[in-house]
């Protein structure tokens, strides 16, 4: 296995916020939640799925 460069990492979008609310994904084939997110510094919120 290959070690990560530098450059590597200089290709990754991270992004820090804060979870507003979650709940259960019935719909997906997999168990998941749907997550509300407000991102830091504040803009609109945001949806996303997570799978467990």
């Amino acid at each position: 296995m290959n070690m990560a460069k530098y450059d590597d990492f200089q290709k990754l979008d991270i992004r820090v916020g804060k979870i507003i609310e979650v709940e259960n994904f019935l719909e997906a084939r997999k168990p998941s939640y749907k997550l509300k997110i407000e991102p830091v510094p504040k803009r609109e919120l945001r949806l996303r799925t997570v799978k467990i």
